[in-house]
């Protein structure tokens, strides 16, 4: 069973050092999510968290999950974005899978997406209730 010792409460901590961790449980769970989808696997990116080894996989991964953590996007929405690459994307249509910058700018591109959708599902909405007559 994965060590989650470092998310147990702990009455003694800052508010400070509650933010510092929780930064950095979530840049973990970026770069694990993120080196997932690559697939680089899961062991080997632990591996690379842990140890302090060169590797250019692990540069271009820590750098698109810099970028990542730096939009706000979280871990767990770059498995619908590799489901989202498989549909739309030529390489993904030919069971590529992507670099971590791939995966990182088509994240960014179907955000916007999801973004365009809800304001035009709101914008419908609005109008339709617009239109309602409560006579």
């Amino acid at each position: 069973m994965e060590n989650t010792k470092y998310l147990e409460w702990d009455e003694k901590l800052t508010v400070e050092q509650w933010t510092a961790k929780y930064r950095t449980a979530r840049k973990t769970e970026l770069v694990e999510c993120m080196g997932d989808v690559c697939g680089y696997g899961l062991e080997l990116v632990r591996h690379w968290i842990k140890n302090k080894t060169y590797s250019k996989d692990k540069d271009e991964l820590y750098e698109a999950t810099k970028a990542a953590y730096d939009n706000d996007l979280i871990g767990g929405f770059f498995y619908e974005v590799l489901e989202n690459w498989q549909a739309s994307d030529w390489r993904g249509k030919k069971g590529q899978l992507p670099s971590p910058n791939q995966i990182f700018e088509h994240a960014l591109k179907y955000r916007h997406q999801i973004k365009q959708a809800y304001e035009t599902q709101k914008a419908v909405i609005k109008w339709e209730t617009s239109e309602i007559s409560l006579d």
